[in-house]
């Protein structure tokens, strides 16, 4: 799990580089140095960005689906398609022409990082902004679902 804040702004580079925040650095501790796997999100027009030791077990977790099912096998080759990045000198990770495009972002633009649980998305600001607003109006019925579902895990 990655600790500390929720969500930071900056800013990607000219050459479509991502500086990582110094706090967001901080908070990651080891799991920094050891680079990042990056992905198209499957819910939202959105990156999914993993440090390598959380996307490790990511795989594990889905390494138990049969592969002898399609269902399951078009999923993990949506789900892990993506691209592992290292960090430069300066802190900084390329996000792969493919995966900016995919996300709507450019050069030069804003972007948020948005810490969820063992990830990051890192959206487009004013994509991250609609979808806040939505997520707002949305909330009462998401925290039931989601209530439902905790009730559900820890009866087990």
């Amino acid at each position: 799990m990655i600790q500390g804040s929720t969500e930071y702004h900056c800013k990607l580079d000219e050459k479509g580089r991502l500086p990582i925040p110094s706090k967001l650095r901080k908070n990651l501790g080891e799991s920094f140095e050891q680079g990042f796997f990056v992905k198209r999100s499957i819910f939202f027009s959105a990156l999914e960005l993993f440090p390598n030791d959380e996307w490790e077990k990511e795989k594990q977790r889905l390494s138990g689906l049969s592969l002898l099912k399609e269902a399951n096998v078009r999923f993990l080759m949506a789900y892990t398609s993506g691209e592992d990045l290292q960090i430069d000198g300066a802190g900084r990770i390329k996000i792969p022409k493919v995966l900016m495009d995919f996300a709507g972002m450019t050069n030069k633009q804003e972007v948020v990082i948005q810490v969820v649980v063992n990830r990051m998305y890192v959206w487009d600001k004013a994509k991250w902004e609609e979808e806040q607003n939505k997520s707002i109006d949305e909330l009462p019925n998401l925290a039931n679902q989601v209530d439902e579902e905790l009730k559900n895990t820890n009866k087990g």
